[in-house]
């Protein structure tokens, strides 16, 4: 008897050791993926493990994510691409001996398996995934697994008919655990490329560890994540959750917080690659300076994604961040096309230039890199002050396309500053201007007129808006004549501010230029120039008339001029609209 039990004993003893083995090689082999994607040595240590414990659909995945990232010039590519097709005949012919066994035996041996491996089943083959499906206790055993979860929200996951895995909050702790284990059950994942959170806690550890492991699950698939107002704990967003994304393209945190109170137990650095990445969107409501931040600060960001085409930063958020930002980010990624720096990180909705449009600019008169899209937005410009608007503005101006600087003024630099620095340079290829305006609490205050020689540098421009609440931006008829002259591609103009001009300045615009004029808003005094100015606009469609004088609206020929310049608008596409 003792000796039965020593040889147990040993044998156990052997079997956990090599268990312990074959995880801790397998842990290698997945930073190893990690830290060099696009090569094939990762790929092929993994799953050559997975082989060697029988988990061949494991060890496919495994092989078709390589083949997804590295390159066919690899030298181990033709390796991996062999090993792919063994394990894939592999599976075939098993799955061929299975199918042909009665549907009633299938089920009989279905009951002696877990839910988690019953997950695993439903990826072997169509068959398999129908009879799973249609069989009462395969839900019945994943509800005992996942009691949270509901038929409707797993069965498109199980059918693999989903690229996009998503949880809308808010909702119960223990159904966000619940689906996030759902994706560590499924294992198959290389369906699922986005995912998508919103008003969620991620700051209790165990879903915090259960949310890396399902990013864990689909990574490298995986292109994009985004998270919308949730809460995670101190570091574990960064340091943990990026150190998986490798393949990501786009990421983005949107009115999200870091719970300064829960850290997580790892202060390691973590080994962080994001060269794929080309979107990154950060509006946090918190979180702590950059001296206090254990592993890795949101905005030391930049400096992991040389390839970053699209930034998009929460000027609230981002003055709690000592230094330039803007700057920092430009050195950064030298790729950078669209910078946007606003409240919420969100696009205006002002703008209309597609800001995340890339492809129209194929001619080979364009530059291959600097800054296309450059779009600050907000009360109180901190960090940007008169050297860093001055720095920004001297090293994009002869590649941006469209520049939007609006509700403008620190103690930095005045809004009269601001202007006088933009007419100091030439913009060669800028198609889209928002004249900047000043805050509201700088009003009332000075009156600022915008330099006729920002337009004579600016040949190229299709949109210019001077949208100004506070009145602060002075428009005369010198300034319409300047536009008239300087900006023959002209299509858009929208003017909304105090009325410095007259009509006769409105009549000189349309007689010296807008040839190309899609689109007008302005203020008319007098309905009777309305038909002249149509008229000389023969492109115009829209016409958008401010501050009709009260005085004409009863004349009966005020009513006549309107309609007839509505109807010749209607016969171009287009409308009138008086406000």
């Amino acid at each position: 008897m003792e000796l039965l039990k020593s040889l147990t004993s040993t044998i156990v003893s052997k079997l956990s050791s090599s268990e312990t083995q074959s995880i801790n090689n397998q842990l290698t082999a997945q930073k190893l993926m990690h830290k060099s994607p696009t090569a094939a040595t990762g790929y092929l240590i993994s799953g050559e493990i997975y082989k060697q414990q029988n988990d061949l659909w494991a060890a496919l995945d495994v092989y078709n994510k390589g083949l997804g990232f590295v390159s066919p010039e690899d030298a181990m590519y033709a390796q991996l691409e062999k090993e792919t097709k063994i394990v894939s005949a592999t599976i075939t012919r098993l799955s061929l001996q299975m199918k042909q066994l009665p549907d009633e035996i299938l089920y009989l041996i279905f009951q002696h398996v877990t839910p988690q491996d019953l997950l695993q089943c439903s990826g072997v083959c169509h068959t398999w995934c129908a009879l799973l499906i249609d069989w009462p206790v395969f839900w019945k055993k994943l509800s005992i697994a996942l009691p949270h979860m509901r038929r409707m929200t797993l069965e498109p996951l199980i059918r693999r008919q989903v690229q996009v895995f998503r949880l809308d909050g808010p909702m119960d702790d223990n159904l966000v655990k619940d689906a996030l284990q759902f994706l560590d059950y499924l294992q198959n994942t290389h369906f699922i490329q986005k995912l998508h959170f919103s008003r969620l806690l991620f700051s209790n550890p165990e879903t915090g560890i259960l949310l890396l492991k399902a990013i864990s699950t689909i990574s490298p698939p995986l292109n994009q994540v985004k998270f919308t107002e949730c809460w995670f704990s101190y570091d574990l967003m960064f340091s943990q959750i990026l150190s998986l994304c490798s393949s990501l393209t786009h990421l983005s945190f949107i009115r999200c917080h870091i719970d300064p109170w829960r850290r997580t137990s790892s202060t390691k650095k973590q080994h962080i690659t994001l060269s794929a990445l080309t979107y990154l969107k950060l509006s946090l409501g918190w979180y702590p300076p950059a001296d206090d931040f254990a592993t890795l600060h949101p905005l030391e960001l930049f400096r992991y994604c040389p390839n970053l085409v699209h930034l998009f930063l929460d000027s609230r958020a981002s003055v709690m961040y000592s230094g330039d930002i803007v700057q920092h980010a430009l050195k950064s990624c030298p790729r950078l096309w669209s910078l946007v720096w606003t409240t919420n990180a969100e696009i205006p909705t002002t703008a209309l230039i597609d800001i995340k449009n890339t492809k129209y600019a194929t001619s080979a008169a364009y530059p291959t890199k600097g800054l296309r899209r450059l779009v600050l937005s907000n009360t109180d410009l901190a960090g940007t002050g008169r050297i860093g608007i001055s720095s920004v503005i001297k090293g994009t101006h002869s590649t941006l396309e469209l520049l939007h600087l609006t509700n403008f003024g620190n103690d930095n630099m005045s809004l009269a500053d601001l202007l006088r620095l933009l007419s100091r340079y030439e913009f060669p290829r800028l198609r889209e201007v928002h004249i900047p305006t000043a805050s509201s609490h700088f009003c009332p205050g000075p009156k600022y007129s915008i330099p006729h020689t920002l337009f004579h540098r600016c040949p190229a421009l299709e949109v210019i808006m001077i949208k100004d609440a506070e009145s602060s931006v002075i428009v005369d008829n010198n300034l319409l004549k300047a536009i008239a002259q300087c900006c023959p591609l002209l299509c858009h103009l929208h003017i909304v501010t105090q009325q410095n001009y007259t009509d006769d300045g409105v009549l000189e615009f349309s007689a010296l230029g807008g040839l190309n004029l899609k689109y007008l808003e302005i203020s008319i005094e007098d309905d009777i120039n309305l038909l002249t100015i149509v008229a000389r606009l023969p492109m115009l469609h829209h016409l958008h008339i401010h501050k009709i004088d009260a005085g004409y609206s009863d004349r009966r020929v005020d009513l006549d001029v309107r309609n007839a310049v509505a109807e010749i608008l209607q016969q171009r596409g287009g409308s009138l609209v008086l406000a």
